[in-house]
């Protein structure tokens, strides 16, 4: 029997999932804008904050603030969606991640913070280059693209 997950209104999480069996589930652009089209749906499905995210080849990295607790349920939206979704444009068959989300509870700001720049350092940090930012929340943050609706930047900015 599976625990259920930490979550309460207002709870601040590190979220991340990789791909199953080692595949890149984010290689292409279409996965990419299909997953952060679904991402942007969480605030007003699911009273979600979207705070930051990097999408990796195999993996992502989501800062997630619930306001009304109901994180997992917004992740088996955006889990159960984006598989069957890739699982249709890829012709594969099965999950897609590598099993349940993983998420940490985020109880101070510093560790809110340096998660922010762990976020966005890691495709840097993975040799993926300066240009792969663009598939962070980072160009928002920093002004060199219009920050999405759908992205919460005002506190981090703040802190």
């Amino acid at each position: 029997m599976r625990l259920p997950r930490l979550d309460s209104p207002g709870a601040r999480h590190h979220v991340m999932n990789r791909g199953a069996r080692h595949e890149p589930i984010l290689a292409t652009d279409d996965a990419k804008h299909m997953f952060l089209e679904l991402l942007a749906d969480l605030p007003q499905r699911f009273g979600i904050r979207v705070h930051g995210y990097v999408l990796m080849p195999n993996h992502y990295h989501l800062m997630l603030e619930t306001v009304t607790g109901e994180l997992p349920r917004a992740m088996r939206h955006l889990g159960g969606e984006f598989a069957r979704r890739l699982n249709t444009e890829l012709h594969w068959d099965g999950p897609v991640c590598k099993g349940r989300y993983r998420n940490r509870i985020v109880g101070t700001d510093s560790y809110w913070r340096h998660l922010l720049a762990y976020l966005h350092l890691n495709p840097i940090r993975a040799g993926l280059g300066e240009d792969y930012l663009r598939w962070s929340s980072h160009p928002a943050y920093v002004g060199s693209v219009p920050r999405p609706e759908w992205l919460t930047t005002a506190e981090l900015q703040g802190l």
